[in-house]
């Protein structure tokens, strides 16, 4: 199961493609949000956009996700049995299955929070527990071990630490700007910045933060996205970042604007390919 955290972020239109796109893949997928579980379960009312009536874009609570998965697992536990019990015969068969039936419904089922750091795998489940049982922080690679909560007789979670597969992974720029790697520990701001200020527009940038970016020069493109360079002074500028040497401290607009943009205040969707 595909488990899409931060899904409030995302508006209704762009979760009505990824819901297709999904579907035509086979993938099953439940779109979530551990910040928005959280703050309901402390009495808050999260700010969710939903659609009356489409299950594929709605966005599930805690007590729905528990049953989900709760009932995912079964599911899987019994196919993969069934499976291996294939070529005692019909009534051998049969009855493997009523036992295997049995077995799944007596034991407990463990499902693991597997993907990159950073994503909310240790938030997801504080969620379901109902407190915080799992180290979570804004850096990633707060998860060193795996670790086992028992959520009832018949499920238990385990929170696996992040893991990152070169052969899948984009730039280390690209992994710095999404918070995969952390922003903080950061060396090369500006190459991590620019990925930012290629993906999110121009105008959206200036209306977030009040600015006014310069503008290309006549022989450019005029819809260029802005440099890193020209980002970054502009912002220093606006909040009077001024580092001890008397110039721009780009390296602290960098890492608060990243972070922004790891948050979703500064918004970009990537669609189905």
């Amino acid at each position: 199961m595909l488990l899409v955290n931060k899904a409030d972020l995302l508006p209704i239109s762009i979760r009505k493609k990824w819901a297709e796109y999904f579907h035509k893949q086979g993938i099953l997928f439940l779109f979530w949000s551990a910040k928005a579980a959280s703050a309901a379960m402390e009495g808050k009312i999260p700010t969710i956009s939903q659609e009356a009536g489409d299950a594929d874009t709605k966005i599930v609570g805690r007590e729905e996700l528990l049953v989900r998965l709760q009932s995912a697992a079964e599911e899987i536990v019994l196919t993969r049995n069934r499976s291996a019990s294939v070529g005692g015969g019909p009534s051998h068969a049969h009855r493997a299955n009523e036992n295997l039936a049995a077995d799944v419904q007596s034991r407990s089922v463990m499902v693991g929070f597997v993907g990159y750091p950073n994503v909310g795998k240790s938030s997801t489940i504080n969620a379901l527990v109902g407190e915080k049982r799992a180290g979570v922080t804004s850096t990633p690679g707060k998860t060193k071990h795996f670790q086992t909560l028992v959520i009832s007789p018949k499920l238990t979670l385990c929170d696996c630490p992040g893991l990152v597969f070169p052969s899948f992974t984009s730039s280390r720029y690209e992994m710095i700007a999404c918070g995969v790697l952390p922003i903080d520990r950061m060396t090369e701001h500006r190459e991590a910045v620019q990925v930012v200020a290629n993906r999110v527009p121009r105008k959206i940038i200036e209306d977030v933060y009040n600015i006014s970016l310069p503008k290309p020069k006549p022989y450019e493109s005029q819809s260029r996205p802005p440099t890193a360079a020209e980002l970054l002074r502009t912002y220093c500028a606006s909040r009077g970042y001024v580092a001890a040497s008397g110039l721009p401290d780009e390296t602290r607009a960098a890492r608060q604007m990243l972070k922004d943009y790891v948050d979703g205040k500064l918004p970009h969707f990537e669609t189905p390919p």
